[in-house]
């Protein structure tokens, strides 16, 4: 069996997680325009390490390259962090977009990607890809509401909490539906 760290704490998410941290530590030392120069910067890294060591880079890593440099740029070049703020709502709307997308092909896109490690029925996958749809909506609405009502400091904390949580919640979404869902036929099939 394997360890929490060999299990959850790979490179592909420790290098997922580093821009949050960049982002919150530079926040917290000298504001949210230094933070915001400072995530491009800390995106561009991974996605280039990530290309150094895997030499490709997925297309997660780089919409959210993109959608960093778009917003991120703009709350720069304006002098507006509200930009900065919409960041995570955009990117969860995209990736809901992108899993509602999906569902029209065979495999799905969540198949795709998940396929090799679960083995669900084909309702199972449409049940999975829904869940993870209404968890991205429900994140993005949650952006919402907070970066509105809160200061820019609390907005941070709040948004560097929730990019670990985020992926926790999308694992436990998996747990829930994977045994409902369970395709043993395919099992059989794959050990054989």
């Amino acid at each position: 069996m394997s360890t929490f760290k060999e299990r959850y704490l790979t490179q592909p998410v420790v290098l997922e997680l580093l821009p949050a941290a960049t982002f919150f530590l530079v926040n917290y030392g000298w504001g949210i325009q230094a933070a915001t120069a400072a995530v491009i910067a800390a995106t561009l890294g991974v996605v280039a390490v990530g290309y150094l060591t895997a030499r490709r880079v997925p297309l997660i890593a780089v919409a959210t390259l993109l959608i960093v440099l778009a917003l991120g740029g703009a709350s720069l070049l304006i002098d507006d962090p509200r930009f900065i703020k919409m960041k995570p709502t955009v990117g969860r709307c995209l990736f809901a977009l992108a899993l509602a997308v999906g569902l029209a092909f065979r495999p799905s896109f969540l198949e795709r990607v998940l396929g090799g490690r679960l083995k669900l029925t084909r309702a199972g996958w449409r049940v999975l890809t829904f869940a993870w749809i209404a968890f991205a909506l429900s994140l993005a609405a949650l952006n919402e509401v907070v970066w509105r009502s809160v200061q820019t400091d609390s907005w941070v904390a709040f948004d560097t909490v929730v990019g670990p949580l985020a992926l926790v919640g999308y694992v436990l979404i998996v747990r829930f539906v994977a045994p409902r869902c369970w395709d043993r036929e395919a099992e059989a099939a794959d050990r054989q």
